[in-house]
């Protein structure tokens, strides 16, 4: 009904560019780039009425858990602290240059997505017979990982990235060692451009971890699949919870806001990866933390059942 709503408030050549075709091949063309880089497909929030951009942002809440809904605005929010940057003007950072796309119109009797993002961020959601059914791919990043911008306090990742350290510091020094991965790659092995990539499964085996260090993993992953709301969350766990013994959990780096390090959670059905990068976009950025992080879902990527 939300997205319904922000659909019927636009005029008709707004229609045209923000609903596309279900099967549509723009609909794999996602990045995290900034908007100086890439060609978006669907309509921009610097191209919407102050109304619409309300009526927008209640479809998104509607979308998303509250959780969820906090951590686009927080990535939001880190680029508007970038576009006061000198460069902004160069690789477009805005607050403004996010898009919002239909894949399929809004219904209760057959699929349907959308697209959301932009530098940063990609939010790609399923519906099938009005019930929520994948949010895979996922792409949430930011630079600054720590920030302060028009009085307020920002560190939208930092939990994510937490989660993963906690895990490998309540690992013993030979789960450690097992869970060692070789390098921090360049990028995200899952990421934009990488669909159908299953990586090789690395480090140790969650199934023989203890009660206490299984429920550190569940409660990483939550980071990333508490994203959706309950409909979608609560099975989803329900899945993940039963694929434990076939988990596994690598790690490479240090912790810290600014330190390099690289972990992945991956089972027979979902890859979450995260990157922390010690280079930074923006002069004012620098030394304050540089995240990219996915989460796939391989048995419904795009909302398309795994055969």
């Amino acid at each position: 009904a939300a997205a319904r709503a922000f659909i019927g408030s636009l005029a008709e050549e707004q229609k045209q560019r923000v609903v596309l075709a279900e099967d549509a091949p723009q609909r794999k063309k996602w990045s995290n780039l900034p908007a100086a880089y890439v060609d978006r497909s669907g309509l921009h929030l610097g191209a919407l009425s102050k109304r619409q951009r309300v009526l927008l942002f209640e479809f998104l809440a509607a979308s998303l858990s509250k959780e969820g809904y906090q951590l686009v605005a927080e990535i939001i929010a880190g680029e508007a602290f970038l576009s006061t940057e000198k460069e902004a003007e160069k690789h477009r950072w805005s607050p403004e240059n996010y898009w919002i796309c239909f894949y399929g119109m809004p219904n209760d009797a057959s699929a349907w997505s959308f697209h959301f993002g932009g530098h940063h961020l990609a939010i790609n959601m399923t519906f099938r017979e009005g019930v929520l059914y994948s949010m895979s791919p996922c792409f949430i990043g930011n630079s600054p990982g720590v920030f302060r911008y028009a009085g307020k306090d920002y560190q939208a990742l930092l939990r994510m990235h937490e989660s993963g350290s906690a895990l490998y510091e309540a690992l013993s020094e030979e789960q450690k060692k097992r869970a060692s991965y070789e390098k921090i790659p360049a990028r995200l092995v899952t990421g934009a451009g990488r669909d159908g990539v299953v990586p090789k499964m690395t480090g140790v085996n969650v199934g023989s971890l203890d009660p206490a260090q299984q429920e550190r993993v569940l409660s990483a992953i939550r980071e990333w699949v508490a994203i959706q709301p309950a409909e979608g969350s609560v099975p989803l766990m329900r899945r993940i919870n039963a694929e434990l013994a076939d988990t596994h959990f690598t790690w490479i780096g240090e912790y810290g806001v600014n330190q390099a390090c690289y972990f992945r959670i991956q089972s027979p059905s979902i890859v979450i990866e995260l990157v922390s990068k010690v280079a930074n976009v923006g002069k004012d950025a620098d030394g304050k933390g540089h995240y990219h992080s996915v989460f796939r879902d391989l048995s419904s990527d795009y909302g398309v059942p795994k055969k």
